[in-house]
């Protein structure tokens, strides 16, 4: 229960630490934004991949993050894990997970 409530502190920091990054535009749920760092250590957010930059760019690609309903971030390589748990917790909410009933 203790690595549990941990781990959940963990990703509360490092999410408040993303939405600290300066960002010239709105974030939207869905969205998968791209984490660097400047020379001066300034973290912010961009639209590019770093593949799609013209030019090699001087800052230092942190990570790409999809930006969620709740406002947490998602790591781009953890998406499908996310989107399976969603679903999974979607169809339990739902009812799809109920055992069927016997009508009589």
């Amino acid at each position: 229960l203790q690595a549990q409530a941990r781990g959940i502190l963990d990703k509360a920091r490092k999410d408040a630490e993303l939405h600290r990054a300066r960002c010239s535009f709105t974030k939207k749920p869905g969205q998968t934004y791209h984490l660097y760092r400047r020379h001066d250590g300034e973290t912010y957010f961009s639209l590019l991949a770093p593949e799609e930059w013209r030019l090699p760019q001087p800052q230092v690609f942190l990570g790409s993050y999809r930006l969620e309903s709740d406002m947490s971030f998602t790591p781009t390589d953890e998406v499908a894990a996310r989107d399976a748990e969603d679903g999974a917790v979607a169809g339990l909410l739902s009812g799809a997970g109920r055992p069927p009933t016997s009508g009589s």
